[in-house]
């Protein structure tokens, strides 16, 4: 099938499209005669021109991204092909699908000092955990609808800098770790809203908010091991949490019984980790040139790097992965940006989200619709991403 008469361009290249996307789909069957020039732009343009022709009603504010063998298109077809060194001899297939929208931003919420670390969960009242400068973790309600923000409890036990937090698969515990060398385990319970409930108050704080009640809570484990400061948290199973810091070493420990099953020397400060729930892949941010690099701990040789993704212009702080698309993950920096990646193409992020005034020393993206960051500008900042149905 001739689709383009390009007479100016007589290098061709046969094309099947293929949508990720049975809402979209356009014929798989059908080979496309295109002109090599063709980019993102004008391959958007032909499978606009292609659903139309096949009454399927798209809005025109709806764009495509494509991607050849699992790699996004991000240079022209003979560009990408060269550069891939792929054969032109037989047909080129190009998967499209739905391009991301930049995530909007919905709220900023100031803190007493640094944001160490953010993680939260999505109800109409949701639920924000913050790790602090003040060797502190701050449970906050949020409300959805009102936006207005109440802290909720007060969780004491480090001695140090609360560095990072993560939150177990059901939502029960948080495990935080700190400049201490200490982990801990900690209940997500939230005190009821009776007065006649709640507990004696503690500690009162101010906040841009006014002032806010906050309940004390306690650990109900502590883990040791780390020989320096912890500054990376994560917890992919129910029954396992990885940490990470400047003693070169990545730990992975077994919530149930409390010890360490495995420790593997990476030779550098860790500042960052994150896994990715999907393909078992660990992205990690160390102290030198803003690079997050990606490993399979399932091979023999951790120390092979499977990719590197390059942009930030300082450390790379803070990671993680997103629950709904195995191939996209959030990194936070030292040069106040947050970047949203898609593994697919290390060429550059999809978006770079700006707001903070200081360092970014956490992101979380723990439900799909919501990204958060926090910062040495003492500020948590959230914004909304568009979901994107995929079946």
């Amino acid at each position: 099938m001739d689709l383009v008469d390009d007479k100016n361009f007589s290098k061709q290249f046969q094309i099947r499209l293929l949508s990720s996307n049975k809402r979209f789909d356009v014929s798989p069957g059908n080979l496309l005669s295109l002109p090599s020039r063709f980019d993102c732009e004008e391959l958007n343009q032909t499978v606009h021109s292609l659903l139309s022709a096949n009454d399927i009603h798209v809005p025109t504010n709806i764009n495509f991204d494509f991607a050849i063998n699992n790699e996004l298109l991000r240079d022209s077809l003979e560009g990408h092909v060269t550069a891939k060194n792929l054969s032109t001899e037989s047909v080129i297939e190009v998967t499209y699908f739905q391009k991301e929208s930049p995530p909007d931003f919905l709220n900023t919420i100031l803190h007493s000092d640094w944001i160490k670390s953010v993680k939260s969960s999505d109800t109409e009242q949701a639920i924000i955990v913050t790790a602090s400068q003040d060797s502190t973790l701050r449970f906050w309600e949020w409300n959805v609808g009102t936006k207005f923000t109440e802290c909720r409890v007060e969780c004491k036990g480090h001695l140090q800098a609360v560095n990072a937090v993560a939150v177990n698969q059901s939502k029960t515990k948080i495990c935080s770790v700190s400049s201490d060398k200490m982990i801990k385990i900690w209940s997500s319970d939230m005190p009821q809203k009776d007065e006649d409930d709640i507990p004696p108050i503690r500690k009162k704080m101010k906040t841009s908010q006014g002032l806010q009640k906050a309940v004390d809570k306690f650990p109900e484990i502590t883990l040791s091991g780390h020989t320096d400061r912890i500054d990376a948290v994560i917890w992919p199973r129910e029954e396992k949490v990885v940490t990470a810091g400047w003693d070169h070493r990545i730990k992975i420990w077994d919530t149930v019984v409390g010890v360490n099953k495995c420790d593997i020397n990476v030779n550098k400060v860790v500042k960052g980790i994150a896994y990715s729930p999907f393909e078992d892949l660990i992205a990690t941010g160390t102290f030198d040139e803003g690079i997050i690099r990606l490993y399979d701990p399932r091979v023999v040789d951790r120390t092979v790097l499977k990719l590197a993704l390059k942009s930030h212009k300082n450390v790379v702080s803070s990671l993680c992965w997103s629950t709904a698309d195995e191939h996209q993950l959030v990194s936070g920096s030292f040069d106040n940006s947050v970047k949203l990646w898609d593994i697919r193409s290390n060429l550059a992020p999809l978006y770079s989200m700006e707001g903070h005034e200081d360092k970014v020393l956490a992101v979380d993206w723990s439900e799909p619709q919501y990204i958060v960051s926090g910062g040495a500008d003492n500020r948590i900042q959230i914004y909304k991403k568009e979901v994107i149905e995929t079946a």
